[in-house]
């Protein structure tokens, strides 16, 4: 499944002045290197967990045939709307069918009374959906720390060396988001 970000996040799930009152930053000379380590923060945290913790526009394509009829689930989660799904035929046309799909949770399924059938022809779905805990308030405190912690890290191991314990610490907040996998 192929991923891009269409319309990043419009804020990062700490605010700057938050991140640097966690750093007991009370400059400004830093800002942007608090910045990018804030921004690279979430998205270690949004790739670690398929999670997008702040609302933005993804598309994903899909192979028609890793579509059955219990549906295909959509990653990053939480998915909190569909956009769009656009059918590529074999021969390069394409085709809205958005109106023959809906969201079931994080699973884009076929609505009731279509049938694969109508995807006959077609060899990947490009699907468009917003996902997201919403804004920066709605992510959940224990993901807000682990990113806390993340940039306490980095911040003050700019070398690259972490310490084992703070990892651990992060990892413990990131487990219950984690999928389980056999």
């Amino acid at each position: 499944m192929l991923r891009t970000v269409i319309v990043p996040p419009a804020e990062e799930p700490l605010s700057l002045m938050a991140a640097k009152a966690y750093l007991q930053v009370g400059h400004d000379a830093e800002d942007d290197l608090i910045g990018t380590l804030l921004a690279g923060g979430r998205a270690h945290v949004e790739n670690s967990l398929d999670l997008a913790l702040v609302t933005q526009t993804v598309e994903v394509s899909i192979l028609t045939s890793s579509i059955d009829q219990g549906g295909c689930s959509l990653k990053p989660g939480p998915v909190t709307q569909l956009l769009s799904v656009v059918q590529e035929s074999d021969g390069g046309s394409s085709d809205d069918i958005t109106h023959l799909f809906e969201l079931r949770g994080q699973t884009l399924s076929l609505r009731p009374g279509e049938s694969l059938a109508v995807l006959s022809g077609c060899s990947v779905l490009r699907v468009r959906f917003q996902a997201g805990f919403g804004s920066a308030s709605d992510v959940p405190e224990d993901l807000q720390l682990a990113l806390r912690f993340l940039l306490g890290q980095s911040y003050r191991n700019r070398d690259g060396l972490f310490q084992a314990d703070a990892l651990t610490n992060i990892d413990d907040l990131l487990a219950p988001y984690r999928d389980a996998r056999l």
